[in-house]
């Protein structure tokens, strides 16, 4: 999967004719997304500390239909629009009236799956943290003084970056429907009032330039550079200190004290 994303497969168009390569194309993209939305909802489902069900894959089933329902729209609209276009590349989905009714019902399934998904993903958010703020409240200032700034930076620092999984959630979401409706907005009768056609791209790269951030946040918050130091085993003894030992309380915090106690 990473090897799909990473290889430059389009420099096969410079020894080769390829034109497979618009439909190579939009296929990647469309499972960047799905990779992307699905890696927000586990993400913050890993965090809820008193659901015992997080670890087990097979329950995220039902959170990622969206994903899934969503992803097989654009497969459908790709194959229609881009397959056909490998034996005549001057074929439109759009040319034909029944054609377009597919298309326009195809991008409308995608993108209300999407915003069902984006307020999950703000419902999950939203438990997570009030399960971190009963913990906190029940259990982190039983601690000392010091222990306790500690963990109330660390929890600080995680409630930063669920709100910037939303944000970075709701650009890439905003962005997505702009570009789907943008382009059935291009091939109906009036082309020029598409949303593609003004000045979006700023907006385009804003968001790419938003998940840049984002994973560098990510390596920061979570990089377990403190494993290759000495004081590896006193930072452990603090985190059982911080926690009482049971399996449902230890999971999510504790992979943030850890790394955010270097």
């Amino acid at each position: 999967m990473k090897l799909l994303f990473l290889v430059p497969l389009e420099w096969v168009s410079l020894w080769f004719r390829a034109p497979f390569m618009l439909l190579v194309g939009d296929i990647r993209q469309g499972l960047f997304y799905a990779v992307l939305f699905s890696f927000w909802l586990i993400f913050a489902g890993e965090h809820l500390i008193d659901d015992t069900s997080r670890n087990n894959l097979a329950s995220y089933w039902r959170n990622l239909t969206a994903v899934l329902v969503a992803s097989t729209c654009l497969l459908v609209y790709d194959i229609a629009e881009r397959g056909m276009q490998l034996s005549n590349p001057f074929f439109s989905i759009w040319a034909s009236e029944n054609g377009s009714k597919l298309a326009y019902t195809v991008v409308y399934i995608a993108s209300i799956c999407v915003i069902f998904y984006f307020c999950f993903l703000a419902y999950k958010v939203w438990k997570v943290w009030s399960t971190i703020k009963m913990k906190r409240s029940a259990q982190l200032y039983r601690t000392n003084e010091h222990r306790r700034l500690k963990v109330e930076a660390i929890i600080y620092r995680f409630k930063f970056l669920m709100f910037f999984t939303l944000v970075c959630a709701a650009f890439t979401v905003i962005s997505y429907i702009m570009k789907q409706y943008g382009e059935g907005q291009i091939h109906s009768d009036t082309p020029t009032e598409s949303i593609l056609v003004h000045s979006t791209s700023a907006f385009f790269t804003g968001t790419f330039g938003m998940w840049n951030i984002y994973v560098l946040l990510l390596l920061a918050l979570y990089a377990p550079s403190h494993k290759h130091y000495a004081n590896a085993n006193v930072l452990a003894d603090e985190t059982e200190d911080l926690m009482d030992g049971t399996a449902t309380e230890s999971a999510a915090l504790t992979t943030f004290v850890k790394p955010a106690t270097d």
